[in-house]
């Protein structure tokens, strides 16, 4: 999933290779729609959640999240099981791993 998450970081481009096009990766992030307060009005594009201006996330249920910041040059992958929602994960890797790392 980091390595995902890492090609997503870096425009596409894996070991000098342009695997996924530049301009995919800008337009997956893209807000499609934006969540009411139940989603704390994030916005999503396509199977991403735009966390804000430089951070995005693919979040799946129960656990799994793919989590690239672009200001930080900051890529997590997380699979463990979290609930009871989507925010716990994001709080924990903006809260406890970014403070960290960052």
């Amino acid at each position: 999933m980091v390595k995902i998450g890492q090609l997503c970081l870096h425009m596409g481009v894996y070991d000098d290779k342009q695997i996924i096009s530049s301009g995919w990766i800008n337009e997956m992030v893209q807000p499609r729609m934006v969540e009411g307060s139940m989603f704390r009005g994030m916005k999503y594009g396509y199977l991403w959640w735009i966390i804000d201006d430089y951070t995005y996330a693919a979040i799946g249920n129960s656990g799994n999240v793919i989590y690239v910041n672009k200001k930080d040059n900051f890529v997590v992958g997380l699979t463990a099981y979290f609930k009871p929602t989507v925010f716990n994960r994001i709080d924990f890797i903006k809260n406890c791993l970014e403070k960290a790392f960052c």
